[in-house]
């Protein structure tokens, strides 16, 4: 089977929630940050149907979170937009940048915001103010070598 048609598979397997295949698939070495002709990776499309589960592997096999798909809409974005705080905490952990941008000019941020996730806007807000603290006490630290 060829590259594009495993990892289209794969990403077919994500949008029907099916962990064992996107096993199968990653440990077969397909790319899971191979992009569908809308630009979306299977971590895009774990975050838009709220499935942590894949997409807490899909992190572990080095997908990338900060990816954009067609509109400029990265996983953040998209699991901010649908209210699904585990994967949101669950990407800022493995490195999301709630500052990028999708083609409107919108964070994850102002999209949790203008949905109405209050839950979401403060887990990214503490997480960047942890995100800053972490690289001021660094920056301490490396005074003092």
């Amino acid at each position: 089977m060829g590259t594009s048609i495993t990892a289209s598979a794969m990403i077919d397997s994500v949008r029907n929630n099916e962990l064992e295949r996107v096993i199968d698939f990653l440990d077969d070495g397909v790319d899971p940050n191979w992009k569908n002709n809308c630009g979306d990776t299977a971590l895009i499309v774990a975050s838009r149907y709220g499935y942590s589960d894949i997409a807490g592997i899909l992190l572990d096999h080095k997908a990338d979170p900060d990816t954009k798909d067609d509109v400029g809409d990265t996983a953040l974005i998209v699991a901010s937009r649908y209210g699904y705080t585990a994967i949101v905490g669950m990407l800022m952990i493995y490195g999301a940048n709630p500052d990028r941008k999708n083609n409107v000019g919108d964070t994850a941020v102002i999209v949790a915001s203008r949905y109405g996730y209050s839950d979401i806007v403060n887990l990214i807000n503490k997480r960047v103010q942890v995100r800053a603290l972490s690289e001021s006490w660094k920056n301490i630290l490396a005074s003092y070598r």
